[in-house]
């Protein structure tokens, strides 16, 4: 029943997580990227990293930009002629003191709708913790587990397997502690289960590495555990098919 439980929420937070993850904005004459990131109240650095942008002068009318953190798209009022370049120019200064991460020349740009996912092969995710598996991947009916069980030392710091947003953090699922659901892409979560206690919140990114929460007990037992699960298109996987 617990299992259930566990299986419907993150079904559930993995739904709502893709319905507000972002959307995509058509560029439209007279628009630039500040004014674009100012209505969307979403960072200039973060949209220009996340398309790709080095010149915030450079887009154009028809591209498409992904906007991230947001439910739906806005209408972006037009820039004047005249304003245009003084706005470019404002815009290319506050990603230079943001210090945007510089990314490799790419010989050809593709638009953001033609991009391959990101590819989740071995060796994606860093381990959570330092541990022995002790109850391994199964779907099958009997002794069902959608993830692995790591032993772990009650208190010790779990960590996020990679870089993402957290979508979920609380002991509202029965029998799994506090539990933290972490979106690495769209299609790619990362769940971690029997927490005693957790130290992020919804909403907020953290770093591949980065502490999120503390290992406790499963229900009834005294020695440590780690309940370590990864959805990929909404499906649960075995984890060790990404871990080094």
């Amino acid at each position: 029943m617990r299992l259930f439980c566990l299986m419907l929420v993150i079904i559930v937070v993995l739904t709502g997580g893709c319905a507000s993850s972002g959307v995509y904005h058509v560029v439209q004459p007279g628009q630039t990227l500040y004014r674009i990131c100012k209505t969307y109240r979403v960072p200039v650095s973060r949209v220009a990293a996340v398309n790709h942008i080095r010149n915030p002068a450079a887009i154009k009318v028809g591209q498409k930009l992904y906007i991230p953190g947001v439910a739906r798209t806005r209408t972006v009022s037009v820039v004047p002629p005249a304003r245009r370049q003084k706005s470019a120019v404002t815009t290319k200064r506050r990603i230079s003191h943001r210090q945007v991460k510089k990314r490799p020349p790419r010989r050809k740009k593709s638009p953001a709708h033609k991009r391959k996912p990101v590819k989740v092969a071995k060796g994606y995710f860093r381990w959570p913790l330092r541990g022995k598996v002790v109850k391994k991947f199964n779907l099958g009916n009997r002794n069902m587990n959608k993830g692995i069980d790591i032993a772990a030392r009650v208190g010790a710091t779990v960590r996020s397997a990679a870089a993402g947003k957290v979508i979920f953090s609380g002991n509202g699922i029965t029998g799994y502690g506090y539990v933290v659901i972490v979106e690495h892409n769209p299609s790619l979560y990362t769940v971690y289960g029997y927490n005693r206690a957790v130290v992020v919140k919804r909403g907020q990114y953290v770093k591949r590495g980065q502490a999120i929460a503390h290992a406790g007990t499963p229900p009834g037992r005294r020695y440590g555990r780690l309940h370590f699960e990864v959805w990929k298109n909404k499906k649960a996987v075995n984890p060790l098919r990404y871990l080094p």
